[in-house]
């Protein structure tokens, strides 16, 4: 779908931000990352709970904890 269901009068406002590079429709996505809850994976990574790694992409996993984003510290709970 190129165009979102946009109400008058800020469907004007759309195609303008679209013709001028503004916005880009996205095309291809996963449609199971959808699904992903950050409120739940925030609580897992607090409670040191290895679940949240199954419930993000490998490389969102692999950034967190590389920067230890969130309070990521090698599975402990952080409490």
């Amino acid at each position: 779908m190129e165009q979102a269901n946009i109400p008058a009068p800020w469907h004007h406002l759309n195609k303008l931000l679209l013709e001028i590079g503004r916005v880009v429709p996205i095309r291809s996505y996963d449609e199971s990352y959808l699904s992903i809850r950050t409120p739940d994976v925030l609580a897992k990574i607090e409670q040191g709970d290895p679940a949240w790694e199954s419930m993000v992409p490998a490389v969102v996993v692999e950034m967190i904890k590389a920067k230890h984003l969130f309070g990521w510290q090698t599975g402990r709970p952080l409490h």
